[in-house]
């Protein structure tokens, strides 16, 4: 039987929490152009999946 304190150290031996105590911030707001979000929009309604005996069949209606 593993003891209750192995899973909560890591490797280094330093508690769980102190490797979730800094906060890094690498993400950033990217947003997309208008034509792009178009282009999904259209597509989506485009689509159609028809199931038949299991099978689903993807057919674009344009």
């Amino acid at each position: 039987m593993v003891p209750l304190a192995f899973f909560n150290r890591n490797q280094n031996g330093s508690n769980m929490e102190k490797i979730y105590q800094t906060k890094v911030n690498n993400s950033k707001v990217v947003s997309a152009k208008p034509e792009t979000i178009k282009f999904l929009l259209d597509y989506s309604k485009s689509l159609n999946i028809t199931e038949a005996k299991g099978i689903k069949f993807e057919n674009i209606l344009n």
